[in-house]
């Protein structure tokens, strides 16, 4: 792998990371963490739920 890759590799860790502490301060208790605190749209939610479902049979 060349400079690039790695800098490429290690920013896309460092920006997890990032994300990671962002979301531990905006996620306070696990129904945050599985209805985004009550502000996903119904619709939204069953895409999800719906998508997340396929491929299982």
């Amino acid at each position: 792998m060349t400079a690039l890759d790695w800098s490429v590799l290690v920013g896309y860790f460092v920006l997890m990371v990032l994300i990671g502490i962002w979301s531990r301060t905006k996620i306070k208790t696990v129904v945050d963490y599985f209805t985004t605190g009550g502000r996903i749209p119904w619709w939204l939610s069953g895409i999800s739920h719906h998508m997340s479902g396929q491929g299982w049979g």
